[in-house]
C-alpha cells in the first residue's frame, strides 16, 4: 500500500472511531509544522491538548514541512507536505466529527482557514506573525467566519476590530508560563537575544544589524545571540563588524534556563510590527525568570511592558536602542523588581488553560 493509500485508510478507521465514540466533545487543533522541541506555538498546543484531553477529547493534526515526527495513525497525526493535501477531503470529514476545529496560525495563512471558517465551530489563534498588514486584510472574509478570533496581543486584538469583526468574537488570552527561579549574574552587562527564525534569515527585520551596530558602541556591553540554525551570514556579519562583544551560540540549546539565568536582560529588537510572533515567547520566558526586557515599540506587547514598567522600550533605531540599554543599566534594580509580578499577573499558564476551556464550554452550549 502507498503512503497516500495508508494515510487515507488510517483517517478513514480514525473518522468512523469518532463517530461510534457518541456525543462527547473533541476539540481537533490544526497547524503547520508541530515541533515542540523547538518552537513555542507547537508548545502551547501542546499544553492545551494534553491537559483538556480528558474533558475535551482533543487530538492534533499538523501538516509539517520539516521535523522528524511523521505519523498516520493514532489520536494525534502529523502529515508530510505536499502528501498531506492527498488526504485532505478525509481530514476534513475529522473537521465534520469534531465539536470545535481550533487553528494555530497567521493572520493570513490561506489555506487552512480557507476550508475550516466554513464550519460553524471553528476557531483561529492568531498566534504566528510574518503577516504584512496587507495579506491579513486580503483574508478579513475569512477572519469574520470564525466562530471566534482569539488573539495574543492588544496589537492584534485591535486589528481584528478594524476589520469589522465583532467584539463578542474577538478573545484577549495571553500564552502562559510557569515562573522561574530568578538569579542575577555576575560579570558584563548581558543582553539576550533568542528569537533567530529557524527559515527566514531576515537578519535586517529581526534587528541583527541593529543589535551589531549598538555593540560597537557599547563595548562595555555583552550580546548573546542563541541561534537554531544557519548562522553562516550571523557571524559573516558580527566578523565584518569588528565586534568582540557579540557571542553567537549555535543549535538546539536543551538547557534554555541557563541562557535565561546568565543574561540580565533578554532583547526584542524587531523593526516592523509582523518581524516576531504577535506574543514572543522568549520575552515571556524572560519576565517568568524576572528579567526585564529591551523592546522596540512596534513590538506587540510594547504598550503593555511600558505600562508595567517591567521593560525599555525604544524606538528601532541605533540611537534609541544605545540610549535604552543605558537606561536599563542605570535603573535596573527598578524594571527587574517589576518583571516576575508581570508574567504572574498577565502570562498565568493556569489561567491559559482554564480561559480554553471556557471558551470551548461556551461554544459548544451556544
Amino acid at each position: 500500500m502507498s503512503a497516500s493509500s495508508q494515510h487515507s485508510a488510517s483517517l478513514t478507521r480514525d473518522t468512523a472511531k469518532d463517530r461510534r465514540a457518541g456525543p462527547r466533545p473533541q476539540v481537533i487543533y490544526w497547524m503547520f509544522n508541530y515541533m515542540p522541541k523547538w518552537e513555542a506555538v507547537s508548545k502551547e498546543v501542546k499544553l492545551l491538548a494534553t491537559s483538556l484531553r480528558d474533558r475535551f477529547g482533543t487530538r492534533i493534526i499538523s501538516l509539517d514541512q520539516r521535523g522528524d515526527k511523521i505519523s498516520f495513525r493514532g489520536r494525534d497525526k502529523h502529515l508530510p507536505l505536499p502528501l498531506g493535501l492527498l488526504g485532505l477531503p478525509l481530514m476534513l470529514r475529522s473537521a465534520n466529527a469534531a465539536a470545535i476545529n481550533h487553528l494555530f496560525a497567521s493572520a493570513s495563512t490561506p489555506l487552512l482557514p480557507r476550508l475550516l471558517a466554513r464550519r460553524d465551530n471553528s476557531v483561529l489563534t492568531i498566534a504566528k506573525g510574518a503577516s504584512p498588514l496587507d495579506s491579513i486584510e486580503k483574508n478579513a472574509e475569512k477572519l469574520k467566519a470564525f466562530r471566534c478570533i482569539v488573539v495574543e496581543s492588544e496589537r492584534h486584538k485591535d486589528f481584528m476590530l478594524q476589520l469589522g469583526l465583532p467584539p463578542e468574537r474577538v478573545q484577549l488570552i495571553y500564552p502562559g508560563i510557569k515562573p522561574m527561579s530568578t538569579r542575577i549574574p555576575s560579570g558584563p552587562f548581558t543582553i539576550l537575544f533568542a528569537s533567530s527564525p529557524l527559515q527566514k534569515l531576515n537578519l535586517l527585520s529581526r534587528g541583527i544589524y541593529l543589535m551589531v551596530e549598538v555593540a560597537k558602541r557599547l563595548p562595555d556591553v555583552h550580546f548573546r545571540f542563541v541561534w537554531r540554525a544557519r548562522p553562516e551570514r550571523v557571524k559573516a556579519l558580527v566578523e565584518e563588524a569588528g565586534v568582540t562583544n557579540v557571542e553567537i551560540i549555535e543549535g538546539f540549546v536543551p538547557d534554555m534556563e541557563a541562557m535565561y539565568d546568565a543574561a540580565h536582560a533578554i532583547i526584542l529588537p524587531g523593526l516592523a510590527h509582523n518581524s516576531l510572533k504577535p506574543c514572543p515567547r522568549s520575552g515571556l520566558h524572560s519576565l517568568a525568570h524576572g528579567k526585564p526586557l529591551l523592546l522596540s515599540s512596534v513590538t506587540s506587547f510594547a504598550g503593555l511592558m511600558e505600562e508595567r514598567q517591567c521593560g525599555v522600550v525604544f524606538e528601532p533605531t541605533i540611537d534609541s536602542l544605545r540610549t535604552a540599554i543605558l537606561e536599563l543599566k542605570d535603573r535596573y534594580q527598578h524594571y527587574q523588581a517589576n518583571a516576575l509580578p508581570t508574567s504572574l499577573a498577565c502570562f498565568s499558564k493556569t489561567e491559559f488553560v482554564d480561559r480554553h476551556a471556557a471558551l470551548y464550554t461556551s461554544l459548544l452550549r451556544a
